[in-house]
């Protein structure tokens, strides 16, 4: 593979990154309530998920330099990727509080360094005028996620169903490997 397709692909990577974290946490902000209503919870119950998905997500962010020098870069992102998938599809198929919590913490451990190694991508793979197109990638991601989550969100929600959501951001998952 030469380097101008290998500087490609860890862009594209950049930018699948960047949307499966910013996609799954505005969907899921913005589909709160009816989430609440289907799976059974409150507003405290809901506080507590998103408490514990930011905690772990900053636990696996802390480790990610661990995990990385152990098993490297490549085998750290297609871990993160497969525990992020299970947890999707737990969200995806909860029908109880626990069972969502559970779902979102997976998802945290998973999915809470995407963000983190699109970044660490940038710095380590790319260098020169290839960096600040990386960065690019990592800016277009997290735009286009942004303003795509509420009519994701909405669109899920008003065909009722929401755990449509969780299984979208699976697929996106899946194209990390």
């Amino acid at each position: 593979m030469n380097k101008l397709t290998s500087n490609r692909l860890v862009c594209v990577t950049i930018f699948v990154l960047a949307i499966t974290e910013f996609l799954q946490s505005g969907m899921t902000a913005f589909a709160a309530a009816p989430i609440m209503g289907e799976v059974g919870m409150g507003p405290k119950e809901f506080s507590l998920v998103a408490a514990v998905y930011a905690s772990v997500a900053i636990l696996a962010i802390s480790m990610q330099r661990w995990w990385v020098e152990r098993i490297g870069g490549r085998s750290f992102l297609q871990l993160s990727a497969v525990v992020s998938i299970i947890g999707s599809l737990l969200c995806a198929t909860s029908h109880s509080y626990t069972q969502f919590l559970l779902g979102r913490a997976v998802m945290g451990l998973g999915g809470g360094a995407f963000f983190t190694s699109g970044r660490m991508l940038i710095q380590h793979k790319l260098a020169g005028p290839q960096r600040f197109v990386g960065i690019r990638f990592l800016g277009s991601g997290i735009a286009i996620s942004i303003a795509a989550a509420p009519w994701l969100a909405s669109v899920a929600v008003s065909q009722d169903t929401w755990s449509a959501m969780y299984i979208a951001i699976a697929g996106l998952g899946v194209c990390i490997f």
